[in-house]
């Protein structure tokens, strides 16, 4: 069962002056009305789709992230929840939603969604866009700057006197000017386990949108909650992607044999194309799955959308772990 993206006449709704409810800019309340019409359609779709996977226990849908049952008490973390399949701060939007439990929702964005922002910033960074905060070090202590190494020349800009030690601030330009070589540390705000289960949970409801609860209550599915519930996080499953044509739609979903691979778009100062391979409802071996992303430059994948476009995707693997290398100290954890 494929989950319906916002219904024509909700994204009507949301679309006239007054009632954009997909624009943060707009009035919260214009956002709350949409949002409760949003969660009451997509929860009669999810439960209909619960009885036909799950007929024994219709009476209690459940969230796809924690299997247990909404509750509709006010206050309740359990609330039924309009969940944005790909985090609101890298483009993402209720176009194509979801509903999880408040729990889910909140929590996640706390421990993981921040770290994926963050990966992204870091990517841009690398290629020459955005700056980063870095600190200075010196005989009396560090200061906080912003830098931006792909400017002519180099630039570091300090972030307020009380992001530094004092009297370091105060010898930093006899510091440029006396020696020819500057040591700062920089730290990207992310660890890759975090990352990667971000990354990881996407896709997870990905799946969901596209399979429904007969993907949720699989096998499969259990051992991705695993590994988003604290497990070891596999490695090789995430690649980078490249479409040869701009996809009319920001995430793509695909069983492939045993596995599924969902394609996703971010939005920073770059857009990019991230890919992850999940278990099949079946399960499997997270091994046996790995050995696509360890191959990731031989792969093509051809997508052919319902308006007949057909785009290709080609891989790289993903290069999170060299990246994390050239920071110092290593992002807490």
């Amino acid at each position: 069962m494929r989950l319906p993206p916002a219904s024509l006449a909700l994204q009507k709704k949301a679309h006239r002056p007054g009632f954009a409810a997909l624009d943060r800019r707009h009035h919260p309340a214009h956002r709350q009305r949409f949002n409760q019409a949003l969660i009451k359609e997509i929860l009669e779709a999810m439960r209909a789709d619960f009885e036909k996977a799950h007929p024994a226990e219709c009476s209690e849908i459940v969230c796809p992230l924690c299997l247990q049952p909404f509750t509709y008490e006010k206050g309740s973390k359990r609330l039924p929840s309009a969940e944005h399949i790909r985090p609101s701060s890298l483009g993402g939007t209720l176009e194509f939603p979801v509903v999880t439990c408040t729990k889910c929702n909140n929590n996640h964005g706390r421990k993981m969604e921040a770290h994926l922002k963050n990966a992204m910033q870091a990517f841009d960074f690398l290629d020459g866009k955005g700056v980063m905060p870095v600190k200075i070090q010196n005989e009396y202590g560090h200061v906080s700057v912003n830098l931006d190494w792909k400017a002519e020349p180099i630039t570091f800009r300090v972030l307020g006197k009380k992001a530094s030690d004092t009297r370091a601030l105060e010898e930093l330009p006899k510091l440029f000017r006396e020696n020819p070589k500057i040591t700062f540390t920089m730290n990207f705000g992310f660890t890759w386990e975090a990352y990667s289960r971000a990354v990881l949970r996407i896709g997870y409801l990905g799946a969901f949108w596209r399979f429904g609860y007969s993907y949720v209550l699989s096998v499969g599915a259990s051992q991705i909650r695993q590994v988003l519930e604290g497990a070891a996080v596999p490695e090789n499953l995430i690649m980078q992607a490249a479409p040869d044509s701009p996809p009319p739609v920001p995430f793509v979903v695909h069983a492939l044999g045993d596995s599924i691979l969902v394609v996703f778009q971010t939005q920073n100062l770059t857009t990019r194309w991230t890919a992850v391979i999940l278990p099949g409802p079946k399960g499997s071996e997270w091994n046996d799955l790995a050995k696509a992303g360890l191959s990731a430059e031989r792969l093509l994948f051809n997508v052919k959308f319902e308006n007949a476009k057909s785009v290709n995707f080609r891989f790289a693997r993903e290069p999170v772990k060299e990246m994390l290398a050239l920071q110092v100290p290593a992002a807490p954890r």
